[in-house]
């Protein structure tokens, strides 16, 4: 990638961007804006091209890579995004890589193929562009245009090592990538549900998630105390996300109530600045408990959390989520707690969707696609 202008620009605009935090001035945002531009012409003529640019390895690799450094661009320009309720050029953008990606990786490894040694450039791509959208979509509607079979198969490719690396903490993400690919299809299986409540792909495939999350829990060992809460962290929001999204399960059930107060537990032990202050950040859960927990305590947690995130000298989404917790917590609980049913019916299609419910009052508050990476 050293060799290519367009991604060369795009990081040094990335950087740039970095820089004037610390270091404003009318000549850095010159350059920030020079480069970005320039990038982005570059990325124009390519995906106006396409048929050429995904001929090799090498311009499929090289298109991603400007295509998610430009996406990520958009994603630490909060200041600049409009208020709409249309997806924002950031999620957009993951998902074209997702598909240049889907399109091209049949040809490029064969899934079947354990012994192709992947490029760190490709791994790195699989991983990030999972994580980014399938994150995203948590807090988006549910959608119900999409063919069975491909959906199902979605983001597979994110385990291109399956019987060896995958359920180790990742050193990018800091949690193991088959949580993450076990994410998406809580989110397939939940769409799935919708578009076809009595699809058997739930009984079939949501005993096998439950499981191997179970699993991943009991083996989940980070690198000191810090990474252990870490992955300890996404592990339980995955498995909140399993219990209350997909099989509908309200937030004063049982197991609900122990996971996210295990959840806060974690959270405590999550150092928000100083020398063990980590990029692994755990923005996501952290988000989830502030939205799962009833109790004021965890509310005054996570406020804390985030506040002190927010004003570390670091670029993030976090003020944003911070505002919109707080502007949640004055309706969430009027709001969530009539649907709870007296009694949960057996049958996953005859509980109240209440998730979704709050799903649709967040964006009703936010007029935008809430970015939890």
């Amino acid at each position: 990638m050293h060799n290519d202008d367009a991604v060369l620009a795009a990081l040094l605009s990335l950087a740039g961007l970095f820089v004037h935090d610390y270091y404003p001035s009318q000549d850095i945002r010159d350059d920030v804006h020079k480069y970005f531009s320039y990038a982005e012409s570059c990325l124009s003529k390519r995906m106006s091209n396409i048929s050429d640019t995904v001929k090799t390895t090498y311009q499929i690799d090289r298109t991603v890579t400007l295509l998610f450094i430009l996406s990520y661009h958009d994603l630490m320009l909060p200041e600049r995004r409009v208020k709409s309720l249309a997806d924002p050029r950031w999620y957009i953008g993951f998902r074209q890589c997702e598909a240049l990606i889907s399109q091209t990786e049949a040809r490029i490894r064969g899934f079947q193929n354990a012994h192709l040694q992947l490029s760190s450039l490709r791994k790195a791509q699989y991983t990030l562009v999972t994580y980014h959208t399938s994150i995203a979509e948590s807090l988006l509607p549910v959608n119900v245009d999409f063919e069975v079979y491909c959906e199902a198969d979605r983001f597979s490719w994110s385990l291109w090592d399956l019987d060896t690396e995958s359920c180790k903490l990742d050193p990018i993400l800091g949690f193991p990538r088959m949580a993450l690919y076990i994410f998406s299809q809580i989110t397939f299986l939940n769409n799935r549900v919708v578009q076809e409540p009595r699809t058997t792909l739930l009984v079939i495939r949501m005993p096998c998630l439950r499981k191997m999350l179970l699993q991943l829990a009991e083996e989940a060992a980070g690198d000191g105390p810090i990474g252990k809460a870490i992955a300890q962290a996404w592990l339980l929001s995955t498995m909140l996300y399993l219990n209350c999204r997909l099989l509908r399960v309200p937030r004063t059930d049982d197991e609900v109530m122990r996971d996210v107060n295990a959840l806060a537990a974690c959270v405590a032990r999550i150092p928000t600045s100083g020398a063990t202050f980590t990029g692994t950040i755990p923005i996501f859960p952290v988000f989830i408990l502030g939205l799962l927990s009833k109790f004021p305590p965890h509310r005054v947690l996570v406020q804390e959390w985030l506040f002190s995130v927010a004003n570390s000298p670091v670029r993030s989404n976090v003020p944003l989520l911070l505002n919109c917790l707080r502007g949640a917590w004055t309706w969430i609980d009027k709001r969530l707690d009539p649907l709870i049913q007296p009694e949960l019916p057996d049958e996953v299609v005859d509980r109240t969707p209440w998730w979704e419910e709050m799903v649709k009052a967040v964006r009703d508050q936010e007029k935008a696609t809430l970015c939890l990476t």
